[in-house]
Parts: C-alpha cells; structure tokens; sequence
C-alpha cells in the first residue's frame, strides 16, 4: 500500500522502521496535550489506523482517546491497562491501589463496552489462552500480575476508546464525576476536578483535532482548540 500512514509512521522503502511517532504536542499551565501515531506498528493488512490522543488536566487527571480502524470488522480490538495489584471493577470503573498511590480508571467509550479482568496466578501474562511467564519472574522489577481488558460489544471496522484516569493517594473514596459528551462528529468528556470543570472534545474521523474548555468558578480559564502542530522539540531515533 505504500507509505500508508498520513502522518509518516513509516517510510517504506526505507530501512528505518518506526513504530509511532508523535503528530501533535503542546505544554502549559492547564493543560498539556499530546497525539500519537502508532499506525506503523501493526500489519497493513490489518490496521489502517492507531491513534492516541491524550490531555493531561493539572494536576492529576487525564483524558484518553484512542482511534482504531481495523481493515476487517472481525478484527478483535482490546484496549488494555496493565496493573501491578488487582484492580476493583465498578461497572464501567476501576480503582487500584498500590505503593501509597490510586489510580482509577472510568471508561466512556465504547457505549457498549465489555470489560474484563485478566490476571492472577498462573495467569498474569496469559495471551491467547496461552501463559507467558518471564524466564525468572522473581527478579523482575514488578512485572505486574493483571490487566483490564476494554472490548467493543459488537464487531466494528472503526471504534473509539474514550477513558478518564485520576491518580491519586491510596484509600481516597472519591472519584471524579465525568460523563461522556457527543458534539456533532466529535466526542469527549466532561469532567469535574480540583474545584474545576473541563470539557475535552476529539475528532472521530481525519486529522487528529480536538478542543478543551475549562472553567472556575464559573470563570472561563482555557477555551482553545488542541494544536495541530508538534510545538516542541521531540526525540528522534538516531538523535
């Protein structure tokens, strides 16, 4: 198919080979922004697109969404969070604890998603119903022992995963209220935060694009679009 990737994930004909590269960057003092294309990491018989689209809400929440385009519906799609503890699943939330930290997780898209829990023993690194263990798990540097799976409920070409993760210290009950948002094309979150509101709105299709409101006290803080651009010096292999 030739150099498939819009954003130059790879160049074919080439013996360099990257597996992603970042298309859009931007830092500040809300919000940083981030967008990743991974489309060069996968087979081009199967995967036309792998895009991540992150924005990290200061201090402590962020805002994922991920863009996948299969070449086949029968393609399966797993969105996966590999934990070191066992996670607590609520319904279409997460919470785990460990070293003096939390971590929750709440998943927003897909609107029919299936989630699961792999792990435990003699099953922390089991793909394909197959465990894979390290050659000496006990020397590994937490090597983690489960992980959640996020699935579609039904088989799509094309499906987006919307998730919101709070960090946090250990114990802490409360869990950020957020709901998903759909504008037209576009889908986000709305979510509320350390006495603030914030809106983050992705494009489902073409170029990776977005928007981010965030008000206080009723005073609009950060109302912009996400760049386009990659404003920021980024490391490149052979640099």
């Amino acid at each position: 198919r030739g150099n498939r990737s819009q954003h130059g994930a790879y160049n074919e004909g080439s013996s360099l080979w990257l597996g992603g590269g970042i298309v859009a960057f931007e830092t500040g003092d809300v919000y940083d922004y981030a967008a990743g294309d991974a489309t060069g990491a996968y087979s081009s018989h199967k995967v036309d697109l792998v895009l991540r689209q992150v924005v990290y809400l200061k201090p402590d929440l962020f805002v994922v969404c991920d863009r996948v385009v299969a070449d086949d519906p029968s393609f399966a799609k797993r969105w996966l969070l590999h934990t070191v503890n066992k996670p607590d699943i609520r319904e279409r939330a997460a919470v785990v604890d460990e070293s003096g930290g939390r971590m929750v997780l709440q998943t927003l898209l897909p609107e029919d998603a299936k989630i699961s829990l792999v792990g435990g023993p003699g099953r922390a690194f089991l793909v394909g119903g197959r465990n894979y263990p390290p050659p000496e798990p006990e020397k590994a540097f937490e090597p983690g022992g489960w992980r959640i799976e996020v699935r579609p409920g039904s088989a799509r070409t094309a499906d987006v995963f919307l998730h919101v993760l709070y960090a946090a210290a250990a114990g802490q009950s409360a869990i950020p209220p957020a709901r998903l948002v759909v504008e037209g094309d576009a889908k986000g979150a709305w979510v509320a935060y350390d006495g603030k509101e914030a809106t983050v709105m992705f494009a489902t299709a073409g170029d990776p694009a977005g928007h981010v409101t965030v008000t206080e006290a009723g005073r609009i803080v950060v109302d912009r679009d996400l760049t386009r651009e990659v404003e920021a010096q980024c490391y490149q292999p052979g640099e």
